[in-house]
């Protein structure tokens, strides 16, 4: 028997949210960091960087940062991004519901953010994770995400540039109300 879903293609492929989002209320704009995923996955090296990059392209915008990630790479969080308790996947869903944004190189932590409707930007490498190698910097299944690809092998400078001008870009729509912010 066939498993595919007779009459099903991209153009019928929708990308709202359908994960209940909790609500957490808090003050400040809120940005989730994850950046770096299971090492036990077999690519996990393509999409490896070292963390600094992320960190510097994110550092200086006064907002708050708190971390989504855990157990392997948690030691490289600076004092700055918030620790967050992360011992379960309720724990890690409370938390990327609490933000405004996720930035995020692990595709678990991607797929829980955007499926919930919260704006998620993807890091992913030149060789990306198969949902994410449709071209562009979109993708059908998540209206929330967007996509910042690697495009030399072994060199993240140039996305890392992205993601700090994307962000300065960001956080100037919500200030002016453009982008509504969930908090």
């Amino acid at each position: 028997p066939s498993h595919d879903i007779p009459g099903i293609e991209y153009k019928d492929v929708w990308g709202r949210a359908y994960i209940p989002r909790p609500q957490a209320p808090r003050t400040k704009f809120r940005i989730g960091l994850r950046w770096q995923g299971n090492p036990n996955f077999e690519h996990d090296h393509r999409k490896y960087f070292p963390p600094e990059l992320l960190f510097n392209a994110v550092n200086g915008y006064v907002v708050e940062f708190v971390s989504l990630q855990r157990d392997e790479g948690s030691q490289h969080r600076p004092e700055w991004i918030a620790e967050s308790k992360l011992d379960s996947w309720l724990d890690t869903q409370e938390v990327a519901a609490s933000c405004d944004l996720v930035i995020s190189s692990c595709p678990s932590v991607a797929h829980l953010s955007a499926a919930m409707g919260v704006p998620t930007w993807v890091v992913i490498p030149i060789l990306p994770y198969y949902l994410w190698a449709v071209p562009g910097d979109r993708v059908p299944w998540y209206d929330s995400v967007r996509l910042f690809r690697q495009t030399k092998y072994e060199s993240w400078t140039e996305v890392f540039d992205q993601v700090r001008v994307a962000l300065g870009n960001y956080l100037n729509e919500v200030q002016h109300g453009r982008i509504r912010s969930v908090g």
